[in-house]
């Protein structure tokens, strides 16, 4: 694992550790369609393989992917290939990698990530996005542009509401 893998490792472990004590009890994240399945506790201790047209659920927001490590009594899932997440229609996430755990609402994302509202598009290398406040934290250079600017950065949130 090179540097800046494990660098992104410890910055997606220390976002979902760093969590708000008040934050409400989410629901279980639920597999609704995997083309493959399979529990092998010595190659993937405590997870669960899931490959192919991989769609999961919680609370409304859809999740599909190409592969996915899920850790059913963690609620917590690492997603690989075409990741998208899909809250209604107002919000949509695309990346190559994601990490969420569904006790917290929040994932890590990385690797090309594109995240649309109907007003604006956000473009990054890895941003942390929080369903609880609908918030996105980034910490490298990105692009936001709508209508009628284009903005760029190096940090900052964006609200997507």
């Amino acid at each position: 694992m090179n540097s800046l893998k494990k660098l992104l490792f410890y910055i997606c472990f220390l976002f979902f550790t760093l969590t708000n004590i008040n934050a409400q009890k989410s629901s279980k994240i639920n597999v609704e369609h995997a083309d493959h399945f399979d529990v092998d506790e010595k190659l993937f201790p405590d997870a669960a393989l899931l490959q192919g047209n991989v769609k999961v659920n919680q609370e409304g927001v859809v999740f599909t992917r190409n592969k996915a490590y899920f850790f059913q009594k963690e609620n917590y899932i690492k997603a690989f290939g075409d990741v998208q997440m899909v809250q209604g229609e107002t919000l949509f996430l695309n990346s190559k990698y994601d990490e969420y755990n569904g006790e917290v609402k929040k994932a890590c994302v990385t690797e090309n990530v594109i995240m649309r509202s109907p007003e604006s598009t956000l473009i990054t290398v890895t941003i942390n996005f929080d369903r609880n406040t609908q918030e996105a934290y980034y910490n490298s250079l990105e692009m936001i542009t709508n209508k009628e600017n284009i903005l760029r950065s190096k940090s900052g949130r964006y609200f997507s509401y």
